[in-house]
């Protein structure tokens, strides 16, 4: 397992050309012109599966399933600040198990 404090999406986040926002999600998805891509905060990753599956601290926290995979937790309500104690607690080699 990969921990990181302040690790950034390669894949979700805002795409600039000029100093403009000209798109904002998957980068994959758009083929205009660019000159900068700033990635999604993912704040307290934690690497789940080799291909890039991670938990990860978010301000966006649905109750239904929105995500590309990775399994997000709430990082900024209180009392909710779960996921700086999970990162806090977890070990590099834990075994993670997710039961739907």
């Amino acid at each position: 397992m990969k921990k990181v404090v302040t690790k950034r999406s390669t894949i979700f986040g805002t795409t600039y050309y000029k100093g403009r926002r000209v798109h904002g999600g998957d980068r994959r998805k758009y083929r205009g012109p660019r000159d900068k891509y700033v990635g999604a905060p993912l704040p307290y990753w934690m690497r789940m599966t080799g291909g890039g599956i991670g938990m990860h601290g978010s301000g966006n926290v649905h109750r239904r399933p929105a995500s590309s995979g990775c399994v997000r937790t709430p990082h900024k309500v209180t009392p909710h600040k779960v996921i700086p104690q999970i990162f806090a607690k977890v070990k590099k080699g834990t075994p993670v198990v997710v039961v739907p």
